[in-house]
Order: C-alpha cells, then structure tokens, then sequence
C-alpha cells in the first residue's frame, strides 16, 4: 500500500514502545530493518492495518481479513479446542465465500491459538475508515459457526499490533 503508514512497537532498550510511523514507499523495508536491529528483533510487532494518515482516527484502513482464535492455556485441552474451530473457520470460509484454500493463511500465533489472514482483495476490500467494524462483525459471524466460540472478537480496535 503505497503511500500509506504502517505503525511498530517493540522493546527497546527494555521497554515497549509503539507509535513508530513508517510510510510504505520507496525505502520502506530499510526503515523498518533499521527498527528490528534497534529493538534487538526482540517483540517487535506491527499494525495490521495500514493507515492512509498518521491521524488514525481520521486515517482510511487497509489490511486483510483477520481472525485471532484463541485457547484457554490453563485448560490442557484448549489447544485441541482452539484447533476445532480454526478448521471449522477455514471450512466455513471455503465453503460459504467458495475461497479457495490456498489464498486462506493460517498461523500458529506462539502462545495459544492461530491466526487466519485473508488478503483484501479475496473480498474486494477497498481502504475505509471504519473497515474493523467491518471485520468485527465478520468475526462475529464466524463465531457463530465454531463449537468452542474461539475467535477472538475484541480486538477489532484501529491500532491493533500482530
């Protein structure tokens, strides 16, 4: 997304910051190398939404379709669980919007449940301001179709870090 800003945060010099505006354009990968080498490549995170201002709430949103499915880790079955509802999730976006499997992306998320992204242009997503209302309530609509009602549903704020 040319032209539009992406925000980091990671720990520097032991503390997490965030709030580190990078324009995606010409020269955008070095900016963002040079803040993974400051932070030491220790928790650095960024935005998954791009912005087209650094006034967010102003700004137009873009980014894929996300879905955060978590588990219980004190419960030793919530892995099991959460990975009910990630494939239930998958079929129902495969079966419903006839998404093909392979532009469906599924991460393990390092703690307690997976990530599946969708890139916009599956749904013809153009940059809006009010895009994570949007998401949110597909997100919702998805829960609805799990047994175990994994997705996260409260992280659809503007600023989100992944």
């Amino acid at each position: 997304m040319e032209g539009f800003y992406v925000e980091l945060g990671g720990n520097v010099n032991g503390h997490f910051t965030r709030n580190h505006y990078i324009r995606l354009d010409y020269g955008y990968e070095e900016k963002i190398e040079r803040f993974i080498e400051k932070t030491n490549n220790t928790d650095v995170y960024h935005t998954v939404y791009f912005y087209s201002d650094q006034n967010i709430d102003d700004a137009e949103l873009y980014a894929p379709m996300y879905l955060d499915l978590d588990s219980d880790a004190d419960n030793g079955t919530g892995y099991e669980r959460v990975k009910v509802d990630t494939l239930m999730a998958v079929s129902y976006l495969k079966n419903l919007f006839e998404i093909p499997e392979e532009l469906i992306q599924i991460y393990f998320s390092g703690a307690k449940g997976f990530h599946i992204l969708i890139s916009p242009e599956v749904f013809g997503i153009k940059p809006e301001k009010n895009l994570n209302e949007k998401y949110r309530i597909f997100a919702n609509k998805i829960n609805q179709y799990t047994i175990y009602r994994s997705v996260d549903t409260r992280i659809y704020d503007k600023r989100r870090l992944f």
